[in-house]
């Protein structure tokens, strides 16, 4: 089976790759669940890094985060590394936690650490910006609404956070007590969020603050 999986996405060519936190590794397997081998044997510098969320970049890129390095690594889709998409914006830098394709090409990632802890980067990576910075907690999986609004889960907190298009906070839109795991958008609109404890949270959008396990 796969050791610790944390990051989970679906290529454009169909395939789905599948990070493994502890062994450095990353997974592909058909969109049925047949496994079609490693698409990398090892991942960081010196293949002691840690993936943990994955995504793609409009031009195709793999894009890795590196929670150990603070960097998001990119790849082609076959797996040759094409170096360092982004790396955070602090000195010393967050580790690199979510990494979120928007509707525009424009690439966010969440780093660990209180200040600056969004960081939106162009659909080719290098220079980066500011995006939204939380106060206290931890940020993680991203994603992004209809209207160009993104949620970011504060993960020991517990709170799923409300950001505008253009990184406005506008707050929490629901607090959930446990440790939050991973966040999806479905394509009925509906949100997900998953826990620590094992349960599946439905994120209530029409309310200030609320979240119940899912059906």
């Amino acid at each position: 089976g796969l050791e610790d999986p944390t990051g989970i996405t679906q290529l454009v060519d169909g395939r789905v790759l599948v990070t493994e936190f502890n062994d450095a590794r990353v997974q592909a397997v058909e969109a049925n669940g047949t496994p079609l081998g490693p698409f990398l044997t090892e991942f960081g510098d010196d293949g002691r890094g840690a993936p943990f969320v994955i995504a793609q970049a409009a031009n195709g890129t793999v894009l890795i985060s590196d929670n150990y390095a603070g960097v998001v690594r990119g790849f082609s889709t076959e797996g040759a590394s094409t170096g360092t998409f982004a790396e955070s914006l602090t000195d010393p830098p967050g580790a690199a936690r979510g990494v979120l394709r928007r509707a525009n090409g424009s690439v966010l990632v969440t780093f660990t650490g209180p200040r600056e802890a969004l960081q939106q980067f162009g659909a080719e990576g290098g220079s980066g910006s500011v995006f939204a910075a939380l106060t206290e907690g931890d940020a993680g999986q991203m994603v992004e609404l209809a209207d160009g609004s993104i949620l970011a889960l504060n993960w020991f907190v517990g709170e799923v956070r409300s950001f505008s298009a253009t990184g406005v906070d506008t707050g929490v839109v629901a607090t959930i007590p446990d440790v939050l795991g991973g966040i999806v958008r479905l394509a009925d609109g509906r949100v997900l969020v998953t826990g620590d404890n094992g349960s599946i949270y439905e994120v209530d959008l029409n309310t200030a603050s609320g979240g119940g396990p899912s059906a």
